[in-house]
């Protein structure tokens, strides 16, 4: 098994854990401030030279790159490995979402008012959790018709579990704790097939979930 591995001035290394070999990545000097690999193990993001960069781990090729001034806070990779968040180190904070292979940007949005310490993607793809220094925890939608929550939480520990439905988090100083995720499944999206006759003012889901009804203001 192989591990890897960043150090100021040294680079990134792949560190085989059998026999202890090392193989060099990115040339040294090189002051590499952050490190994460993608759900595959195929390619890295690293953060050097004023950088976002996407590399390689076969052979240490630079695949992709964006020029990242503010400095880097937090990656995430997005399950598929097709999108790459990368939060700011400085202000304002902001979180930018990269689609790698279109090299383009999917969402640009500041949740956080300090720097963000722990970031996160839903395992479905579609949504981002992150906490921050300013002690939130925010958990919103990628991509159009944006949902956002948001809630107290410490900066320590962030993480989905594999099933989607459950998300650990630092509830106060020292403590862990577990949310329940609502599946997505009870969210329903209904579309009307005629005119409106008039704004809705109140409405009501029958048990089952299959009727609604509203009423006007008229």
């Amino acid at each position: 098994s192989e591990v890897l591995v960043a150090a100021s001035d040294q680079g990134v290394v792949l560190l085989n854990l059998k026999d202890g070999a090392r193989r060099e990545l990115t040339a040294a000097p090189a002051n590499v401030t952050g490190l994460a690999a993608d759900p595959c193990g195929e390619r890295f993001a690293c953060f050097a030279d004023d950088k976002v960069q996407v590399r390689r781990v076969a052979d240490g090729a630079s695949v992709w790159e964006q020029p990242f001034p503010n400095g880097l806070a937090r990656f995430a990779w997005s399950p598929d490995g097709r999108q790459l968040a990368v939060a700011e180190a400085l202000r304002p904070f902001e979180t930018t979402v990269f689609e790698l292979e279109d090299d383009r940007i999917t969402a640009h949005f500041q949740d956080h008012e300090l720097r963000v310490s722990c970031l996160v993607f839903h395992p479905d793809g579609r949504s981002l959790a992150s906490v921050g220094l300013d002690n939130r925890l925010v958990w919103r939608q990628v991509g159009h018709s944006v949902w956002r929550v948001s809630g107290e939480a410490g900066w320590h520990a962030l993480r989905f579990s594999a099933d989607g439905q459950r998300l650990a988090y630092e509830p106060v100083w020292g403590e862990l704790g577990l949310l329940e995720v609502v599946p997505s499944t009870v969210f329903r999206q209904w579309r009307r097939t005629s005119p409106p006759q008039g704004e809705a003012s109140r409405m009501a889901v029958s048990s089952d979930g299959r009727l609604v009804a509203t009423s006007s203001g008229r």
